[in-house]
């Protein structure tokens, strides 16, 4: 199912965490729902924008608010041969940095 919405590459690196995570009896790094940076939602009004950035790759940036709070995230997307997939996610953490979805994976 994974492998529906993100390239074959951070598909594994999904599946690899959960699978660590369940022979530790942990929770995995992603736990919660990367579409919307969070573990629960209440999505406001959604802005889209997508721009081609290289050959067969393009970036969307999404603003929504969720429970009232304003959020965005670039989805870093390919295109392969079965469609688009998502190849990274970045949102904004709460200290005004970044944070990727595959920089949950290589954390020390």
């Amino acid at each position: 199912m994974l492998r529906l919405y993100f390239d074959p590459g951070l598909a594994a690196l999904i599946i690899k965490d959960r699978k660590d995570a369940n022979k530790r009896g942990d929770v995995p790094e992603l736990d919660g729902d990367p579409f919307v940076n969070a573990q629960e939602w209440e999505i406001g009004p959604v802005d889209i924008a997508v721009r081609d950035t290289a050959p067969d790759k393009a970036s969307a940036t999404v603003k929504f608010s969720n429970f009232k709070m304003p959020t965005t995230l670039v989805y870093d997307l390919v295109k392969l041969k079965g469609g688009w997939r998502i190849a990274d996610i970045t949102w904004q953490e709460g200290d005004g940095g970044n944070e990727t979805l595959r920089g949950l994976f290589v954390k020390k």
